[in-house]
């Protein structure tokens, strides 16, 4: 399958929702206590509403929402009843979104016990201790590459995140450019409802970053068949930490036509600008030193000539057709450009002693990327006899062309306690090359299989065909390549003992292209053989109410890739086996009372290396033990006060594979109010919340040996109105 090309800036699109997948909005019976309305924002409803209902609905969404949501999509199966799926998902809901006030990537990490990550603007993240490649981050199921990789994508034109647990080929490919075997994040945009959206809202965040958003959106035609949202947004000023600046712009449009009852098309187009000039730093451990004491986090450590910046220009189109009874068709493709220019990265530090002593490890690199992504997928049922059954068959391709540049900046001495500064350090830059190509595609098959009301399998597989080169920056040549070929299996049984419980049972499996030598070993450049990673699953989901229970064990392998110490090769030896048991609870506890929480207990190991420094020790960055607890509570005496709350912990991490170097356990304390009212006849919220109350010094994460500092105490404060 021939992957598209594209250009520069290219990029509009379309995108649609299937009424199919349309979920009917419930009536609310008071301001002061509506029924759980987590779907009435789906895609394409075209269900008939109460005159007053719009009014209602717009007060009593920020106040009283459920953060329980009822479907997700599942990748290759579409969306799907949570109840009816036999994988560990967590959806952060579009009220969730507002009430927390998320701004970064982080504030929905915070929410889910499975991931562990730092505070950065690139986000070092994991999943089940796994870290999430540029495969792990969707747009609508589709693979969006380093676009969605910053730790800055925009969340206000996005109406919620499906994060999938576990290693699934299967259901989500495995990415052209860098698989993620611990799950995946798949960004829903907003798109147009069948009421008027006017929101507009100002935000403020300390030390002194400002921000406005306008959400608007509404339907036209002679029998409202057309459809738009569009979220124009603007952010800048100083954060928390004292010199690291954030300056943000978006745009964001969807546009829909109904064009029959059986067909719509939806496009939707991005633009998002970030400029993150002296963001924090992160750092390494020097062999044989403990991790020091974490630093003043207000303080900042990077150079005044540290920065960051990232552009994205992303579109996509989308065609849901119901061409026959039982049978529906979903055509997708999206394209996309993402630019860095010259960023100047002062900001990995080596730690080389106790007393906090630092060499940085500076660089300069241009990144100048250009991808597209696409599938076709068939959902439909046929005569099986006394069987039931849901068919799924589909194509799905994806390629990207990315082009660098990298200069070099010498080492530079500081202290994490009395950080030094080297002003007006600007290296040479070479022009951009080509330095690398990726494409695939594949093919999947599946069908689940149902008797009686309570059984049901599911039997599907995903062929896969990848190439990717990588070139020298230097004489353009290309370094090394990779190539994988490879048909992966899923396989669920699942047991609904009643309707609003699952029981099941699974098994899927990850792949990755081989992973290549690094220059110093005696092997540089060779690619190593494709890599499997094997995954089985035992979980159970139970709707109490308005409360969602998820519970899920799990048992992860996959080749152990390291250098050989005594031959100084670079080898696949041994496995790093991840074992764990994750619980989640989403949605309302009483009428007054909404939480979004869970714990995570996990025991990576690496097994078999071959060398007794590594075997049978943890992987850097994986904390056995996770948990957060975010909870809104309504007080009855003030009408629209609600306090809010999180309690956030991870434990121990080690810095390094040898785990003789680690960080302690932390915990984290966040407070705030809502308060919900009318301005001027119309529905309007005030939110404040205190990150990091205690003001707590502590590194937050270890990933892959990398030390990140929590935040500081943050203030944040929203205002929003709709009209």
């Amino acid at each position: 399958m021939d992957i598209v090309r594209y250009s520069i800036g290219a990029a509009v699109a379309v995108a649609l929702s299937t009424p199919c997948a349309a979920i009917a909005q419930e009536a609310v019976a008071q301001a002061t206590q509506s029924e759980d309305t987590a779907g009435d924002k789906k895609q394409g409803s075209a269900q008939a509403q109460e005159p007053q209902l719009d009014e209602v609905r717009v007060q009593a969404t920020p106040g009283t929402d459920s953060f329980r949501a009822t479907d997700a999509n599942t990748g290759a199966l579409g969306d799907r009843p949570l109840l009816d799926t036999p994988f560990s998902i967590n959806v952060v809901t579009e009220a969730l979104i507002e009430n927390q006030q998320m701004a970064t990537p982080q504030d929905v990490f915070k929410n889910d016990p499975s991931f562990a990550y730092g505070f950065l603007p690139i986000p070092w993240t994991t999943l089940r201790g796994f870290l999430i490649g540029t495969g792990g981050y969707l747009y609508d199921g589709l693979p969006a590459f380093v676009a969605l990789n910053g730790g800055r994508n925009q969340l206000q034109g996005i109406e919620r995140i499906d994060i999938m647990k576990g290693a699934s080929v299967f259901l989500n490919g495995m990415g052209a450019t860098s698989s993620s075997l611990g799950g995946v994040l798949n960004y829903i945009p907003k798109r147009p409802l069948d009421t008027p959206v006017r929101t507009i809202s100002a935000s403020y965040e300390s030390e002194s970053l400002f921000g406005v958003h306008a959400d608007i959106g509404d339907r036209f035609g002679a029998e409202r068949q057309f459809g738009y949202r569009t979220n124009l947004a603007y952010r800048d000023g100083e954060q928390s930490v004292k010199g690291s600046r954030w300056e943000q712009t978006v745009a964001t449009l969807a546009a829909d036509w109904r064009a029959s009852p059986d067909l719509v098309f939806n496009g939707t187009f991005d633009y998002v600008d970030n400029k993150t000039p002296r963001f924090q730093s992160f750092f390494l451990v020097a062999p044989g030193v403990a991790v020091p004491a974490a630093p003043n986090a207000r303080q900042n450590l990077s150079f005044s000539w540290n920065d960051f910046q990232q552009q994205d220009y992303r579109g996509t189109l989308r065609a849901d057709w119901a061409f026959a009874p039982d049978w529906s068709m979903t055509a997708q493709a999206l394209l996309g450009h993402t630019w860095r220019p010259t960023v100047f990265a002062g900001s990995t530090g080596l730690i080389t002693n106790r007393f906090g002593d630092t060499l940085t490890l500076n660089s300069a690199n241009t990144l100048d990327t250009n991808y597209g992504s696409g599938q076709v997928l068939v959902h439909g049922k046929f005569p099986l006899g006394p069987l039931s059954n849901q068919f799924t068959g589909g194509i799905a391709g994806e390629g990207e062309n990315q082009k660098s540049a990298q200069g070099r900046i010498p080492m530079l001495p500081s202290n994490l306690y009395f950080p030094r500064d080297y002003p007006n350090l600007t290296p040479a830059m070479p022009d951009t090359r080509r330095s690398l190509r990726s494409r695939s595609y594949s093919i999947l098959l599946s069908d689940i299989i149902g008797w009686g009301e309570q059984w049901s399998v599911l039997v599907g597989g995903r062929y896969v065909d990848l190439d990717q080169d990588n070139y020298s920056l230097v004489t353009g040549a290309i370094t090394t390549s990779a190539s994988v070929s490879k048909t992966t299996p899923a396989l669920a049984l699942m047991f609904k003992p009643v309707p609003e419980a699952l029981i099941y049972g699974s098994y899927v499996e990850g792949l990755e292209a081989g992973a290549t030598a690094p220059a110093g070993t005696v092997n540089a450049n060779q690619a190593l053989p494709p890599a499997v990673t094997e995954q089985y699953e035992i979980g159970a989901k139970w709707q109490l109410k308005d409360l969602l229970l998820t519970l899920a064990a799990f048992d992860m392998t996959r080749p152990l890739n390291f250098v050989d110490p005594v031959t100084n090769r670079y080898v696949q030896q041994g496995e790093q086996r991840h074992k764990g048991v994750e619980f989640l609870a989403t949605g309302r506890v009483t009428p007054d009372f909404n939480l979004v929480g869970g714990i995570m207990y996990i025991d990576p190991e690496n097994v078999a290396t071959g060398n007794p420094l590594t075997s049978g020790k943890r992987p850097p960055g994986v904390p056995d033990f996770t948990a957060n607890l975010y909870g809104e509570y309504r007080i009855g005496a003030l009408q629209g006060l609600f306090l809010t709350g999180g309690i956030y912990y991870a434990g121990k991490q080690y810095a390094n594979a040898s785990n003789t170097a680690s960080i302690p356990s932390w915990t984290r304390f966040d407070v705030g109010a809502r308060y919900e009212t009318f301005a001027f006849g119309k529905p309007a919220s005030i939110l404040f919340a205190v990150e990091n109350v205690a003001n707590r010094n502590y590194w937050s994460n270890a990933n892959s040996g990398f030390l990140s500092l929590g935040l500081p105490l943050t203030v944040r404060l929203t205002a929003r109105m709709s009209f």
